[in-house]
């Protein structure tokens, strides 16, 4: 039977944190990634660098284009996107004129 030093030792994640908040290291890799949260949903992203300086400073355009890109699906899905009664979604599609 295992003892509870093994126990623990097995039970370690595979993240680790960094001084960094915001900044999250995967140990078998060493890669780092941005962790937060857009729309109440939790978002991890690689900064492909094992370096802590360098993804530092990535780290604010990941979250900044990460920001961008929900923004702008939620601007297309409210305009050309409707529920029905019954909830079910409803795109409409753009209609190009004919010459």
């Amino acid at each position: 039977m295992p003892t509870k030093q093994q126990r623990q030792i097995e039970k370690r994640s595979a993240w680790e944190p960094t001084r960094y908040m915001n900044l999250i290291r995967y140990v078998p890799s060493g890669t780092i990634f941005a962790r937060f949260k857009i729309g109440g949903k939790q978002v991890r992203k690689s900064l492909k660098t094992s370096n802590l300086e360098l993804a530092r400073n990535k780290w604010a355009e990941v979250e900044r284009s990460e920001r961008a890109i929900t923004k702008i699906g939620r601007g297309l899905n409210r305009s050309w996107c409707r529920r029905d009664k019954w909830g079910r979604r409803n795109c409409l599609r753009q209609i190009r004129p004919r010459f």
